[in-house]
């Protein structure tokens, strides 16, 4: 499973924008773990509380390749919820979480 899309414009020729997609429209791929399990358990509340946690980032050649949020896209779902996504470069994505953290990463990209 995994997936998503968004926007115009932010640093590292991301997407910028936040758009709101079906789950069944991403390729969201989890492992079927406990840890994953817990996860998707947690991001449901968060969610469900109204808290505002990072927006699913999307491959922005390919809107439904998940690069970044499985967990947080799967919880969605299962609450029968769009997902919150923003179109990201994904190979400089990759390259900024490694180099700073994923948080950071997405901030570059144009999230706030």
């Amino acid at each position: 499973m995994g997936g998503r899309g968004a926007g115009g414009g932010g640093k590292g020729g991301g997407g910028g924008g936040i758009a709101k997609v079906d789950a069944d429209k991403l390729n969201i791929e989890i492992e079927t773990t406990d840890w994953s399990t817990n996860a998707v358990a947690d991001y449901k509340s968060q969610i469900k509380s109204g808290k505002k946690i990072m927006p699913v980032g999307v491959d922005k050649t390919n809107p439904s390749r998940v690069v970044d949020g499985n967990h947080r896209a799967a919880a969605y779902k299962e609450l029968g919820r769009k997902v919150p996504v923003m179109k990201i470069n994904r190979v400089k994505f990759i390259q900024d979480a490694a180099k700073y953290g994923e948080r950071t990463a997405f901030q570059m990209q144009g999230w706030k």
